[in-house]
């Protein structure tokens, strides 16, 4: 008998009720088969959600970047620079420092 680690219920250890794992002493996961499809369920829709998020902090920060690039060209200096800043939310921060062509 093994007890699943999730919903504390109790099956034969068999792979009818576990999956197997070889690694683990008696060759079956800690997750009964229930348990650990709901768990990847979950778990491919984080990845789901986190690809996402990527996907569109990658465009911001693209856009972010042209937006800089094109006031760089503009009129900065060449011993001028700027930062990008880009968090996992997507917020962003530019920040230039340097002198306009033609200033002193």
């Amino acid at each position: 008998m093994k007890q699943c680690s999730r919903c504390k219920r109790i099956f034969q250890a068999r792979p009818k009720y576990f999956y197997r794992d070889y690694s683990k002493r008696d060759g079956l996961r800690h997750l009964c088969k229930g348990c650990d499809h709901k768990q990847r369920r979950v778990n491919s829709q984080r990845q789901k959600e986190n690809l996402w998020m990527t996907h569109k902090i990658r465009e911001k920060m693209g856009r972010v970047i042209m937006l800089v690039a094109n006031v760089w060209c503009a009129g900065m200096t060449d011993d001028s620079k700027f930062v990008v800043k880009i968090d996992k939310q997507g917020s962003h921060e530019f920040i230039i420092e340097g002198k306009m062509k033609g200033e002193e």
